[in-house]
């Protein structure tokens, strides 16, 4: 990206674009003046802040770019040399640090990634300029274009509608042909009035149907002042006042010609809009003094720069009195006719904001006033003076005038809320495709806010519109404690999940939090690395770690969260072990560690958060596969015992055992296993044993009972056999699941049972009573419809009925 001299390098050359339409009352122009003399509003009232959610219809965001700033490619494919090639490469620029464009972003060939990024922005439309010495390397936009350019900007435009951007694209951002510059003088020459005409009206005729928003030129003032006043900008030129005025005048004549072009000859049929983008800054007067006094100075600050170029195209077809009388002989003049035809060509007006527009030191100390960064002024100034236009935000960034070697940025205030990580702020120096951090460079950002994850309002509020009241979601302790512990905590995942739960609190939303969500696509089934290579759940150690990660949980989230879920499905979990001993040995430290995390709330910050926490069972129903054979009728509630009994035995104990059987596997399910290790002539039972303090631990760790429930399943007891041993090792529950081949069924063999919930709520209530609410946490079914999915529909309206049906609890 290259560094131009006095206009500071924009930030990875986005641009923050937005369309106002001011819905206040119409005034009368030429009143701009007024907004200084009138008492300054608290800008703490009700009535003057901006709050969320308040842009209204139409309102786009975008970002966006100029051609020599980043296509690079300088001299490829055909391309012309602009005057900004020839400033940058030769010894008129050498009183600058000397930067090429050469490559710069490389955007010319990199333009399919350029819009890929945008879609990530989710932008609605996207500024860039066209090259004119791309497009006409000898200028003459009568002659042959360059095909290779013109099917560039073909492909470009044709990738932003396809992904649904808004192409909005300036003619001229100050890359003149240098055979224009060499031939005639540049724009100090009115023969480039009649050049730039032709060079628009191919644009318009190639890519108009394409197009609906057009910029003529982008800033006029900087290239009149400092291209060819003080020779700071391409040309180089230091011509003073006079050049300037010229300049300026022609730039003028030339947008007011490509407009009128536009409107006689391809407005019928492309029903497009034409602006040019004009640069101001803000004044106001210095604290202390009259106001009186200064309006008249501050309007005149204002002429100075945008009523210079805004005057003649949205008001009176001239140039401002305040011009006219300071430069008197010196200012150009508009003929009658050229009056006419130059006033009002711009369907919009369209801003560059920004304290680079003017250098005039301390003339503005001098006559009381100071530069601010009031853009709301300025926007109201422009509908006071020139009558409630709509408004085009083309460009905008605020700079200091302090130096500090390659950048000239001391302190930059940015508009975006996106702008908050000191990171973000780096430039491509080299070309190279790196992004760099400018030393020096000292930035104000406010604190890290909830818009800079884009993507969490819209998700949630989508699923508000569904009018739920709950939300569940997990969190992904990897993420948090990539090491396993508090040695190293990743705050910007904290302050995601916090900006989740801040947002749905704004929606009425209640969450519901897993802190484990294991799954079997994610690695080390969603441990931590280091937990995992220790032995993972056969480790007492992740017991430990789970609980100081709980602890951060609550410490960092707790204030949001009313309803924790530790651990999601332990009994799913258990299923990757092979070995009966380890299944056990792991449900057995996945029920300590769910334990811990409760008695830890329980014990130090139940007082304050007053939660709820549980753990999240998969409970699908099971039903004899041959209900007349009691050995299924027996296999089918053993099945539930090791899927249910073994973690909810221990935290609640039985209806019937009731406080003496809290903090023990259930009875049938020990009696089971000691009897098949006695007749498989094993030592003694793979079953644990929990110690009396941890017995005491788990007694009673659960708020509520929370279910998972998807299916029914047919359950039938396993063969007992050596052959059947060897081949496949039995589940310990040592039963055979099989499916109804007359339930309706999913693409994916999911049957559809609805009054499985209600049996499965049944059982939970007999076994536990009715001490304890029961959450259904989830359920669902996988149908793959993309428009019509009548089978969830269906899902969804049966197992609620049956929900509805079930006894109360």
């Amino acid at each position: 990206m290259l560094n131009l001299p006095s206009h500071p390098t924009r930030l990875l050359v986005s641009l923050l674009l937005s369309v106002f339409l001011w819905n206040w009352a119409a005034c009368s122009s030429g009143d701009g003046r007024s907004i200084w003399e009138r008492p300054k509003s608290s800008p703490i009232t009700k009535d003057q802040l901006f709050l969320q959610d308040t842009f209204p219809p139409g309102f786009l965001w975008a970002s966006g770019t100029s051609a020599f700033q980043t296509e690079g490619a300088w001299n490829q494919d055909g391309k012309g040399i602009s005057i900004w090639d020839h400033f940058t490469h030769s010894s008129v620029s050498d009183r600058f640090q000397r930067e090429t464009a050469d490559v710069a972003s490389d955007s010319y060939n990199c333009w399919e990634e350029d819009v890929e990024a945008l879609g990530y922005l989710a932008v609605r439309s996207y500024s860039f300029s066209l090259s004119w010495p791309r497009l006409f390397p000898d200028g003459n936009a009568t002659g042959e274009p360059n095909a290779a350019a013109v099917d560039h900007y073909s492909r470009l435009i044709e990738k932003l509608l396809e992904k649904k951007i808004e192409p909005i694209v300036t003619l001229y951002h100050w890359d003149l042909p240098q055979v224009f510059q060499d031939q005639y003088g540049g724009w100090k020459n009115d023969t480039l009035v009649e050049h730039f005409e032709q060079y628009a009206a191919f644009c318009f005729h190639t890519f108009g149907s394409r197009v609906k928003y057009w910029l003529t030129m982008h800033n006029p003032y900087l290239v009149a002042v400092q291209g060819y006043g003080t020779g700071m900008h391409a040309p180089g030129e230091i011509g003073g006042l006079y050049s300037s005025l010229t300049v300026a005048h022609n730039l003028i004549r030339a947008h007011a010609k490509a407009w009128q072009t536009y409107n006689t000859h391809f407005r019928p049929t492309q029903k497009g809009k034409v602006s040019i983008v004009l640069g101001s800054h803000w004044v106001e007067p210095h604290r202390g003094q009259s106001k009186a006094a200064t309006a008249a100075l501050c309007q005149q600050s204002i002429e100075a720069v945008l009523g210079w170029f805004a005057e003649p195209i949205f008001g009176d077809g001239d140039y401002p009195v305040s011009l006219k009388t300071k430069h008197a002989a010196l200012m150009p003049t508009f003929t009658p006719e050229e009056k006419l035809w130059v006033q009002r060509t711009a369907d919009f007006f369209a801003l560059s904001f920004g304290p680079d527009n003017i250098r005039l030191g301390q003339s503005l100390v001098h006559n009381g006033q100071r530069i601010t960064p009031d853009l709301r002024s300025l926007l109201g100034w422009i509908k006071l003076e020139y009558g409630n236009p709509r408004i085009l935000v083309a460009e905008g960034g605020w700079f200091s005038d302090a130096s500090v070697g390659r950048e000239d940025t001391v302190r930059f205030h940015p508009f975006s809320p996106q702008f908050s990580d000191s990171h973000v702020y780096s430039w491509n120096l080299t070309g190279d495709g790196s992004l760099r951090p400018i030393p020096g460079v000292k930035l104000n950002t406010r604190p890290a806010q909830c818009t800079d994850y884009l993507a969490i309002r819209s998700h949630l509020r989508l699923f508000a519109s569904t009018g739920a009241s709950h939300y569940r979601f997990a969190l992904n302790w990897s993420l948090i404690l990539p090491e396993g512990s508090r040695s190293s905590v990743n705050t910007e995942a904290l302050r995601y999940y916090r900006c989740v739960l801040t947002e749905l609190q704004k929606l009425n939303l209640q969450p519901m939090v897993i802190m484990y969500y294991p799954s079997h696509r994610a690695p080390y089934l969603g441990l931590p690395g280091p937990l995992h290579a220790s032995g993972g759940w056969m480790s007492y150690g992740t017991v430990e770690a789970f609980q100081e990660y709980a602890a951060l949980c609550y410490q960092e989230l707790g204030t949001w969260v009313q309803n924790w879920i530790t651990i999601n499905e332990p009994n799913r979990i258990i299923d990757i072990y092979s070995n009966i001993t380890e299944r056990h040995q792991a449900a057995h430290n996945l029920l300590l560690a769910h334990a811990k995390a409760w008695r830890l709330h329980e014990r130090e910050y139940f007082a304050e958060q007053r939660a709820l926490v549980s753990l999240a069972l998969h409970a699908d129903w099971t039903k004899p596969a041959n209900p007349f054979l009691e050995s299924h009728t027996v296999a089918a509630e053993r099945f539930l015992l090791f899927e249910l009994g073994r973690f909810l035995d221990p935290l609640l104990g039985t209806i019937n055992e009731k406080k003496k059987g809290k903090g023990k596997y259930p009875h049938e399910m020990r009696v089971y296993l000691e009897e098949r290790a006695r007749v498989y002539g094993l030592p003694k039972s793979p079953l644990p044993r929990f110690t009396n303090n941890e017995r005491q631990e788990l007694k009673g760790a659960l708020s509520f009972i929370a279910l998972n429930h998807f299916t029914t399943r047919l359950v039938s007891p396993n063969p007992h056999t050596q052959d059947t041993l060897q081949k496949r090792p039995a589940p310990d529950h040592d039963c055979l699941t099989l499916l109804d081949p007359t339930w309706p069924s999913s693409s994916q063999g999911q049957a559809v049972v609805p009054w499985g919930l209600r049996k499965v709520l049944k059982w939970v209530n007999q076994r536990y009573g009715r001490t304890l609410p029961i959450i259904v946490t989830a359920s669902g079914i996988d149908d793959q419809a993309s428009v019509e999915d009548n089978l969830r529909q269906y899902y969804l309206r049966s197992y609620l009925q049956e929900a509805l049906k079930g006894e109360p609890c």
